[in-house]
């Protein structure tokens, strides 16, 4: 998923940008004013694939639906909730 495409995919499920002038051009606000949810995002700003995990956690963030074929990463972002919560038990 590209750029593009995942600015359509969020678009169309009622989410907002809005580019972060202070910043670089790839560092964007993403808003979903149909929940009052906003997340900020630092995507490529060329052709390159947009990696799925960061994909999967902006649609979870954002209380959008997740494209199918990220739909995989739900384990592996349990497995890291998972570990998280060890290593907070295990420190002092």
């Amino acid at each position: 998923m590209t750029r593009a495409d995942l600015y359509d995919w969020l678009q169309s499920h009622g989410c907002t940008f809005n580019p972060i002038q202070e910043y670089k051009a790839n560092v964007i606000y993403v808003e979903n004013t149909q929940r009052c949810l906003q997340y900020w995002i630092n995507l490529p700003i060329d052709e390159r694939p947009v990696r799925d995990f960061t994909v999967y956690k902006t649609c979870m963030s954002l209380c959008v639906p997740i494209p199918k074929h990220v739909e995989y990463m739900e384990d592996v972002a349990n497995r890291i909730e998972e570990d998280d919560k060890i290593q907070k038990r295990k420190s002092p």
